[in-house]
């Protein structure tokens, strides 16, 4: 597919829009020299697992209790309208 050669109908398309351009800015690096390490690590965060477990736990608690809730909101939803279509249907004639 190329897009330079697509032929459009002439009174199907009057004007075609210019794209307006925009740089986009991207962050620059840059080479370090080894650095060497004392053997501990790269940085000085605590990384172990109590200190995991401790700043993620409120966060985790937090989502648990939003999808929850989301569940708990789809299933009274779809048990509101299995009511509602169980109360429409017409009496059975015999």
């Amino acid at each position: 597919f190329d897009i330079d050669n697509v032929i459009v109908p002439f009174g199907l398309c009057r004007s075609i829009p210019d794209v307006k351009y925009r740089e986009i800015f991207t962050p620059t690096w840059r080479e370090v020299d080894d650095v060497v390490s004392d053997g501990e690590g790269s940085s000085e965060e605590d990384t172990s697992d109590e200190a995991f477990l401790a700043r993620h736990i409120r966060g985790e608690a937090d989502e648990q209790k939003a999808y929850l809730t989301l569940l708990a909101d789809r299933k009274a939803d779809n048990t509101v309208r299995v009511s509602r279509a169980h109360r429409q249907q017409p009496p059975e004639q015999k």
